[in-house]
């Protein structure tokens, strides 16, 4: 079983997009593996779930998708954020844990009985102390799109080597 990497985008138009938000989905989805949606007064919330990390420039085409499909249905976005869903160690070793259980490893009873205890111990703290949090990749606004991990690249980047390229 492989890692799912998580997404959630949201963006705050002007009207409400709930009237158009199946529209908008449908859209994006011949391109973009989006897994769910919701509207919430002015805010569309698109969540989409990969088999693999996206590349820096997939979120650039979501942001232009995006926007694009607002402005056929005349929705001026004010902003928008695209989120990586990261989960704690906990979550993450709840997932390692179930990982093992569900590819049928030969354990002994006292082995499985101890890793049924990690694993519900595991589940109930990262219950208690949230399973993941939302660790922002790219913001845009209109024609403004700000990528968070080319602008920490480029910070990175010594000044003399920058001017030589």
């Amino acid at each position: 079983m492989s890692e799912t990497f998580k997404y959630v985008v949201q963006v705050d138009c002007d009207p409400s997009p709930a009237t158009h938000a199946a529209e908008i989905v449908e859209s994006l989805q011949n391109r973009f593996n989006i897994s769910q949606h919701s509207c919430s007064g002015a805010t569309l919330t698109v969540e989409l779930a990969y088999g693999h990390p996206l590349a820096n420039g997939v979120f650039k085409d979501l942001a232009d998708a995006l926007l694009d499909a607002l402005a056929a249905r005349q929705l001026e976005l004010r902003s928008g954020v695209i989120n990586r869903v990261q989960q704690n160690w906990l979550a993450t070793l709840t997932g390692a844990l179930n990982r093992k259980l569900s590819r049928g490893a030969r354990l002994t009873g006292a082995a499985l009985l101890g890793m049924f205890i990690a694993l519900s111990l595991a589940k109930i703290a990262g219950g208690l102390l949230g399973g993941s949090r939302m660790v922002p990749v790219m913001y845009f606004h209109r024609d403004v799109v700000l990528d968070l991990m080319l602008s920490a690249k480029a910070r990175h980047i010594p000044p003399q080597r920058a001017l030589e390229s």
